[in-house]
């Protein structure tokens, strides 16, 4: 829950989170996230929060969201 928190404080978008048990340790989950960063900046800020507070982070990519694009103006 504290690892949450910590991305709720950053102000990171949490767009998945899935969990799965861990074999043979009852109670214990293995969680996987999908976050929205805005700036790598963020991301490295998520990232460097889950280290902190969970006993193994892995990331397999990271995407910084694309910058919105207002379509053309027609003229007539």
């Amino acid at each position: 829950m504290a690892a949450l928190n910590d991305l709720s404080a950053l102000g990171t978008n949490l767009t998945k989170i899935e969990s799965r048990p861990v074999h043979g340790k009852p109670w214990e989950y293995i969680f996987y996230v999908d976050c929205q960063i805005h700036s790598s900046d963020e991301g490295s800020q998520a990232f460097d929060a889950l280290k902190r507070r969970c006993a193994m982070v892995k990331e397999l990519g990271r995407y910084v969201e694309a910058p919105t694009i207002s379509p053309p103006l027609l003229s007539t």
